[in-house]
């Protein structure tokens, strides 16, 4: 199995895991229950010893024949198995103990070696096990009896009727006469090559065994529950994986960014950075490498559909960018449901993309400058301040500023303004951008993405663990064929926390 299978695997496993732990606890429930409702169970056994000696060699003093012994057994377990066997006991018992059917499925047989025949009676009623047993075992016993001395009976006739064929005084006679004879001494001497080793004389209680049961239980539900399991993997589609996103997409995974915490967006600040710092570092380390410029890059963020993690993907992304030193500039292009303004707490009715683009604001009417101190969740500066706070930042960092959406629009006539590459040139001179990040909205839903792709140079695709389908990021897949920018590489969200993302964030 390669890595990534067990990867696979064990991820199944940990999603799966409430499902696990109720179906084990429901069948060790379930078992007691059975167990307690059916009422006490005893069983009684009996054990016939095969015999290896042919006591008609003894008797007759002839070479023995060779036999299979594992035929011998064989034939001897299916003899104890048969209907016959026990319509025999409960003829000999006269219905006591039920009628042949019943007295079969009490029955259990077993082979317990070579040369022993077990037989092993249930019953609710001990006394019953135990006669059930021993009638079972001697019934068996004398039916091999009578077959034995039916084929001797039949070897007699055959006998004697060739014997009647062969001249008076032969030789031939002769000898046939004294093989007759020693027939005729074997089924005076009856054996059934089977002796009662082992007879029943109590059946002590085997249920309810609490312990037992219990164990029993979960077991059931155990392998219930890895079947179940198994079956809705082999049917879910949806994208568990690195593995998976690079053999779609054929390109790397920049980062993975395990699930934020509920109500969070913005985790590079505050007592999460520790957490996700490192990751959001990584990705933008990555981004850099692989567009081979830290300087004028205009990348897109976009996702195959919504609810993917992308407008936080790239708002914390937007901060790691900054602190490592370049002046960036992120706008809200996913018009439709804008969400910017919302994670720096920029007014909703501040001017932005829509605006600009439309030409009823300047560059410096939309640029929303924020804090990189780290010291609280940051609220973004309004545009006439930018100057008197940009000395908030260190020497070591870029800035960072933020055009929201400005309003929503119901379509994609926005991104469709020939005034798009104008409109992102005069951002990037005004605020002095090395790097320019557009939130986009989904590509396979709307169109903005697709248009807007004539304007950027990257294109990061965000993918939330176990949202998106395969069918689905495939088809994004043949879409980013037809678009001018490059496929930088993609992102995946909402990923459990694993033991080494979490090591270097502690204390101590």
């Amino acid at each position: 199995m390669t890595r990534g299978g067990a990867e696979a695997i064990k991820a199944a496993l940990r999603r799966s895991l409430p499902l696990i732990l109720i179906l084990v606890a429901l069948g060790a429930i379930a078992m007691n229950a059975f167990t307690q409702l059916r009422g006490a169970r005893y069983e009684a056994t009996t054990r016939v010893l095969l015999t290896t000696s042919e006591v008609t060699s003894l008797l007759t003093g002839t070479q023995p024949v060779f036999v299979d012994p594992t035929q011998l057994h064989d034939t001897a377990v299916a003899l104890a198995g048969s209907p016959e066997l026990y319509a025999r006991v409960a003829k000999a018992d006269a219905g006591r103990y039920g009628s042949a059917t019943e007295v079969e499925s009490m029955t259990k047989v077993s082979g317990q070696d070579d040369n022993i025949v077990g037989f092993t009676v249930t019953s609710d009623d001990p006394t019953k096990a135990v006669a059930v047993a021993n009638s079972v075992a001697s019934q068996y016993i004398r039916w091999r009896e009578e077959l034995q001395t039916d084929q001797i009976r039949r070897a007699i006739v055959a006998l004697q009727q060739r014997i009647s064929r062969q001249p008076a005084g032969s030789a031939r006679r002769a000898d046939l006469e004294q093989r007759l004879t020693e027939l005729q001494v074997l089924e005076s001497v009856p054996t059934a090559n089977a002796v009662l080793v082992e007879r029943a004389t109590s059946a002590p209680q085997t249920s309810p065994a609490p312990i037992r049961d219990t164990l029993l239980g979960a077991m059931i539900g155990l392998l219930l529950a890895l079947l179940l399991v198994g079956i809705r993997e082999g049917l879910d589609t949806k994208i568990r994986s690195e593995e998976d996103i690079e053999e779609l997409l054929d390109t790397p995974v920049l980062a993975t960014v395990q699930s934020l915490p509920r109500r969070a967006r913005l985790v590079m600040f505050g007592r999460n950075e520790g957490l996700y710092g490192d990751a959001y570092g990584l990705l933008a380390a990555n981004l850099v490498q692989a567009s081979r410029a830290s300087e004028g890059l205009t990348i897109a963020v976009t996702s195959a559909i919504a609810s993917e993690g992308k407008t936080s993907t790239i708002a914390n992304l937007a901060v790691a960018l900054a602190r490592r030193g370049a002046n960036v500039v992120l706008a809200d292009f996913d018009v439709r449901k804008p969400s910017l303004a919302e994670v720096f707490r920029i007014p909703a009715d501040a001017p932005g993309v829509t605006q600009l683009v439309s030409g009823r604001a300047a560059p410096g009417e939309v640029l929303w400058r924020v804090s990189l101190n780290g010291k609280n969740v940051p609220a973004a500066i309004a545009p006439g301040l930018i100057a008197t706070n940009g000395n908030e930042a260190s020497s070591l960092e870029g800035s960072l500023s933020v055009v929201p959406a400005g309003s929503a629009l119901r379509s994609g006539s926005l991104s469709q303004s020939p005034r798009v590459a104008s409109a992102l040139d005069e951002l990037r001179k005004s605020a002095g951008a090395d790097i320019l990040l557009l939130d986009t909205p989904p590509a396979l839903v709307t169109v903005e993405m697709a248009e807007l792709a004539r304007n950027v140079d990257s294109v990061i695709v965000v993918v939330r663990q176990g949202r998106v389908s395969r069918r689905s990021l495939r088809a994004l897949s043949r879409q980013m064929q037809s678009w001018r920018s490059k496929l930088a590489g993609a992102v995946l969200t909402d990923t459990p926390l694993e033991e080494r993302h979490s090591y270097y964030s502690r204390t101590g």
